[in-house]
């Protein structure tokens, strides 16, 4: 009998185990392939803690009844129990760390400029931030994968706003990767013929974009990332054979990737993006005209030089 993936099985089981049980949840299947073990990872909330003990033989009977005719009898099922716990003080916690994980936020992100207030029906985040930072929230849906998250992890449901605060006309005149650039001084005298004017830089997936790109001309081969903007063109999308791993069986499988040409008006770069599950459907609505900054590794694999995309950022090229 052919096997289920543990993905696929943890898939499965989102929709046939877990919605049963208010108070525990499958949170991820880890396979061991050599002992042929699936260890189930649950989570459970700590306000029912006095009811997991019989929960617990009560979803592993539904578990292995539901996955029963799935996997093959040599599969073992291994259980382990984690309790799930937030609060107010938890969440905002883990929530400025999250958004000092972000260029735009780091530049004036205050610790009362986020708040967190527990109701009755999950908890609510408010943000007081700049024009600039309250755009790229809203426009960037920076706190969407965030929340998503704690759904995923916690037993309550979590939104937010965004409130702007007041602030003078010039602050709102200078863009945030100028200020950014100013107060970090990486502009010095060598630096300012090679880097690129850009403005409404928009994160749209991979690495976050920190600093200004530099003109393409002055790419250079290296192992560290380098950023470059430009104006895509000849965008396909193709396919490569991945080689099978030793002692693996079954037919090669295809994985997507795409290639694609940028062009900043004076020189281009021949691009290369390898798309995971998280990167794929957003790379998929790229179009030619689209103008982008990407940050990547420009390197050299049988004589041809190519840059390999690891992060975009929708951005306006201005005029020097």
């Amino acid at each position: 009998m052919e096997k289920v993936h543990p993905l696929e099985l943890l898939e499965y089981m989102a929709f046939h185990v877990s919605p049963l049980f208010n108070s525990i949840r499958v949170n991820e299947c880890v396979f061991n392939q050599k002992e042929d073990m699936l260890t189930v990872n649950i989570i459970y909330d700590e306000r029912a803690e006095d009811k997991v003990g019989s929960l617990k033989n009560n979803f592993e009977t539904e578990f292995i009844k539901c996955v029963k005719g799935h996997i093959d009898e040599k599969f073992k099922i291994e259980f382990a129990y984690e309790k799930s716990y937030i609060d107010e003080i938890l969440l905002k916690l883990h929530l400025v760390k999250f958004l000092k994980t972000s260029f735009v936020l780091t530049i004036d992100l205050a610790d009362d400029d986020v708040s967190v207030l527990k109701a009755d029906d999950g908890y609510l985040v408010t943000l007081t931030l700049s024009k600039q930072n309250a755009k790229y929230i809203e426009n960037g849906k920076v706190l969407d994968k965030f929340l998503d998250e704690c759904r995923r992890k916690y037993f309550d449901e979590f939104n937010y706003r965004v409130i702007e605060k007041e602030c003078s006309g010039l602050m709102d005149e200078v863009s945030f990767i100028d200020k950014y650039i100013a107060e970090n001084e990486v502009q010095d005298a060598m630096r300012v013929d090679k880097v690129m004017k850009i403005s409404g830089l928009e994160y749209y997936l991979g690495k976050p974009i920190k600093e200004r790109p530099i003109k393409i001309e002055f790419l250079r081969v290296t192992q560290d990332d380098q950023i470059i903007a430009g104006t895509i063109s000849n965008f396909t999308r193709r396919e490569f054979t991945a080689k099978l791993q030793e002692g693996q069986e079954g037919e090669p499988e295809k994985k997507p990737f795409f290639t694609f040409m940028l062009d900043d008006g004076k020189s281009k770069a021949s691009c290369v993006h390898f798309p995971n599950i998280k990167t794929l459907a957003k790379f998929e609505k790229l179009v030619d005209g689209t103008t982008i900054c990407v940050i990547g590794q420009n390197t050299e694999r049988n004589g041809r030089v190519g840059f390999r995309v690891s992060g975009v950022s929708f951005c306006e090229i201005r005029q020097s």
